[in-house]
């Protein structure tokens, strides 16, 4: 990526922030006293993103539109610590792939989180990167290690950060799975798009935004898959 492309990626990410950020403007002072405080915190935050990482701005557009479409949608929702799963399947970067599958097919799952001795977040390894790591390197998957496939570069959420948040990062990053993990750096768990779209289509949190959004989410992923099959095809 040349240093233009760059530039004009990080003005057009200003640009969305400045736009859905006087969407919320209009509507906040409306909101409750509460609500108002909440936007405070989240203002402060938006003056610094010019100095923020990709993830941070990325997780940051996220936050800022689900509090936007809170603000529309009236009734207070689940926390992503409310629908996670707290009970872990994880392996060690020095694992074989081949310990990391047979986890999968044992629980009956797409992925395993990978976690260092003191169980801090490493990375994430899925059924997929395993089956490729091992086509393309011609070698078993008990002769390859997790660390060699897995993928390093993880997003994840915060316990408190709302499930629409949760969700909006998953079509933000085309993946089907977060990793939740707590401000101290401590793996709290998993939140999968199942998980959220459950959550959502609660009579209690029916609403246009909530299901616009699980819609948009699940036909990105589709797109993404049929992509990608399309290009393995050729």
């Amino acid at each position: 990526m040349t240093n233009k492309t760059l530039k004009d990626k990080l003005q057009e990410g200003m640009l969305d922030l400045k736009s859905l950020r006087d969407q919320v403007v209009r509507d906040v002072h409306s909101a409750s006293v509460d609500v108002r405080s909440e936007w405070a915190e989240l203002e402060k935050r938006l003056d610094q993103a010019k100095d923020a990482t990709n993830d941070a701005a990325d997780r940051l557009f996220a936050q800022l539109r689900t509090f936007r479409d809170r603000l529309r949608s009236g009734p207070e929702a689940e926390t992503v610590a409310d629908v996670m799963t707290r009970a872990l399947i994880t392996c060690l970067p020095a694992d074989t792939l081949s310990k990391a599958v047979a986890l999968m097919f044992e629980h009956d799952i797409g992925a395993v989180v990978v976690v260092n001795a003191n169980r801090a977040l490493e990375g994430i390894v899925t059924d997929r990167d395993a089956a490729i790591a091992s086509c393309t390197k011609g070698k078993r998957m008990d002769e390859l290690s997790v660390a060699s496939a897995m993928s390093s570069i993880v997003v994840s959420c915060d316990p408190q950060d709302r499930i629409d948040t949760a969700l909006s990062l998953m079509e933000l990053h085309k993946v089907r799975r977060i990793p939740v993990v707590a401000g101290d750096g401590s793996l709290q768990g998993v939140i999968t798009l199942n998980d959220a779209a459950q959550a959502l289509v609660k009579p209690s949190n029916q609403g246009a935004s909530a299901a616009n959004l699980i819609a948009k989410a699940v036909l990105t992923l589709g797109e993404k898959r049929k992509k990608n099959n399309e290009e393995v095809q050729v």
